[in-house]
């Protein structure tokens, strides 16, 4: 079964428009799909920012290493 989610109105499966309200139907697995948070991906999150801070050593030490060549 689909529910309108503006007047509440119950349509089979097959319907796609609330004929009330001309508004698209969703159905109670779309419903309960929508409202799940996405997941995070932690491990590459992680790779991300060990990457980032790697970058910024290797840029600290090659301008102190330039720096001190002067």
């Amino acid at each position: 079964m689909k529910r309108c989610p503006i007047c509440e109105t119950q349509y089979s499966d097959e319907a796609e428009y609330c004929l009330k309200c001309k508004t698209l139907l969703i159905s109670q697995e779309e419903k309960h799909a929508q409202k799940q948070k996405p997941k995070i991906n932690l491990k590459g999150l992680i790779i991300a920012i060990a990457a980032t801070f790697a970058f910024i050593g290797l840029m600290m030490f090659l301008y102190r290493l330039l720096a001190n060549a002067r």
